[in-house]
């Protein structure tokens, strides 16, 4: 709870955005600070990569990840699985 400055101040979060205890949030939800907090909801932007011309979800997991075992978890995160057919000119988020 970096912006509020206190971890028990959850609850004020919540509640400046219609949720509770069960909510989830996700990468790249914009949340709503509690008024007093003097700061303004801001967007992380997502990194993503353009698929090129002989591509691969492993290649693009060693080389934008840093580790080729991260190919599920690039896929994933696109909603696909490590068998989906990917394009060049395919954007894809990078977790």
């Amino acid at each position: 709870m970096e912006q509020l400055g206190d971890g028990e101040r959850w609850r004020e979060l919540a509640a400046a955005n219609g949720m509770n205890a069960n909510s989830m949030i996700h990468p790249g939800d914009v949340l709503k600070l509690p008024s007093g907090t003097g700061s303004t909801p801001v967007k992380p932007t997502a990194k993503t990569y353009t698929v090129k011309d002989g591509d691969s979800f492993w290649k693009i997991a060693t080389e934008q990840l840093g580790d080729g075992n991260r190919y599920k978890e690039l896929a994933e995160a696109n909603g696909m699985t490590e068998k989906s057919v990917i394009h060049s000119g395919d954007v894809l988020k990078l977790p």
